[in-house]
């Protein structure tokens, strides 16, 4: 008896090794899986607790289009700080030969390029297209041809001689250029007409020296006068002095046919939030101060690519304006069955003295 029970005693302890032996292994089996598969490297620590039901945090949620939304919304902020607070620094161009020493040249038609500086005075006599005219008669402003001159500057030159400008900008800093600064010719083509008596710029055709040597796939150093907003200042300027008109009578700011990609990304990424679509004038109204979705909408517009000239037109050329001016409301319209039919009317306003500490913030 005593035989058999020392051999029930081996037998236990064996199976009792057996089991720690298997036990063991499943835990090291269960070790390597965390390790190979759920990339745990700190051994000596413990998995933070997740509360059940609640997703960890991803870093990447937005999509590209709404980024580009988002950042739209930033800059039109930054925008009308820079307009209302008139702190911007002002244009480094003041003086109207320095469109020739940049080599802008007037363009007599749509099929010849002159060689002459730009032309003081504009084309008279241009018929508007009838959409514009239409927008015009709905505004109270005149479509008639006598009112209503049309630039067509094109940089063409590499340089022109007759400015009285030494150098553009402050010395030391990113915006200087000498007076020698060397620069070709980049094609550069701004095509605007203007009412001075109704207060309109109408933005037509305007294609930078970035975007023109990006499609001629060449790349160069561009002339310092290259933004649309600097550009526009003189033509605006010349119309203005052809009807006696002070510069400051600016009360509208027509960007038609919008064809910018980034800004028709906002466009597209806006359309498809709900409660938002593209109407038939005269659209939809988006007020900058407005603090719901619609105030986002016209920061963001204005944080477009389209809005950039608007805001640094008011805001580096504040001084000479004379008057401190912003942006109300911007108005978008269109045809969505039709190519290149969406537009956007920027409304100018005398900044009331309550915004003068004004910080907007997206909402």
């Amino acid at each position: 008896m005593a035989a058999i029970y020392s051999q029930c005693r081996t037998w236990w302890r064996i199976l009792r090794i057996l089991f720690v032996l298997l036990a063991t292994v499943a835990q090291c089996r269960e070790f390597v899986e965390d390790i190979v598969f759920n990339g745990r490297q700190d051994l000596n620590s413990t998995p933070p607790a997740v509360k059940v039901g609640t997703p960890p945090p991803r870093p990447f949620d937005k999509s590209p289009e709404e980024e580009t939304y988002q950042n739209a919304i930033d800059k039109g902020c930054s925008h009308l700080n820079m307009i209302r607070t008139g702190l911007a620094s002002p244009s480094i161009f003041f003086d109207r030969n320095s469109l020739f020493d940049n080599g802008w040249v007037d363009r007599q038609d749509q099929n010849e390029l002159g060689d002459a500086p730009p032309s003081a005075g504009g084309t008279p006599g241009v018929e508007l297209e009838r959409d514009v005219a239409e927008v015009y008669r709905q505004l109270q402003i005149s479509d008639t041809t006598d009112d209503n001159l049309m630039f067509r500057w094109a940089q063409r030159r590499q340089r022109g001689p007759g400015s009285t400008q030494v150098a553009y900008g402050q010395a030391g800093t990113s915006d200087y250029f000498p007076r020698n600064t060397p620069y070709g010719m980049t094609g550069a083509y701004y095509e605007n007409q203007m009412n001075p008596v109704g207060g309109m710029l109408l933005s037509m055709f305007n294609f930078g020296p970035e975007y023109t040597l990006h499609m001629r796939g060449t790349s160069g150093p561009q002339p310092p006068m290259k933004r649309l907003s600097d550009v526009l200042w003189f033509q605006w300027v010349d119309a203005c002095r052809v009807f006696g008109v002070h510069v400051n009578n600016i009360r509208y700011f027509y960007q038609h046919q919008v064809s910018d990609q980034l800004t028709e990304v906002i466009m597209d990424f806006v359309i498809d939030m709900p409660d938002q679509e593209v109407r038939a004038w005269p659209g939809v109204d988006y007020y900058m101060d407005d603090p719901g979705v619609n105030g986002d909408i016209g920061k963001a517009l204005l944080g477009s690519p389209n809005g950039h000239a608007v805001a640094f037109f008011l805001a580096q050329h504040a001084a000479l304006i004379g008057r401190r001016l912003t942006v109300e409301k911007v108005r978008w319209w269109g045809d969505l069955t039709k190519g290149y039919d969406q537009h956007m009317l920027f409304y100018i306003v005398e900044v009331p003295e309550a915004d003068d500490a004004l910080t907007p913030t997206p909402s």
